[in-house]
């Protein structure tokens, strides 16, 4: 006789807003995120603005053609 399935998960797991924050704090936070590829940024200058786990991430190339993450905030506010 084949064992019962699994039950899944209740809709509020995939939809409550405390979902999502232990979600984020307990993997997005806590993990390496591939943002993109580095033949996305060819040039100095060239950039990528993602959405990750709800925060605004700008990914640029520098002059000195390193690649580089930031959070997406306004300096002068975020101090």
């Amino acid at each position: 006789m084949p064992e019962p399935m699994e039950k899944s998960l209740p809709s509020s797991a995939y939809t409550a807003p405390e979902s999502f924050h232990a979600d984020k704090t307990a993997i997005f936070v806590r993990e390496w995120i591939c943002a993109c590829r580095e033949e996305d940024l060819r040039e100095a200058g060239d950039h990528l603005v993602l959405d990750v786990a709800g925060e605004s991430i700008l990914v640029v190339r520098g002059k000195s053609g390193e690649i580089r993450a930031h959070y997406n905030v306004c300096r002068h506010r975020g101090s």
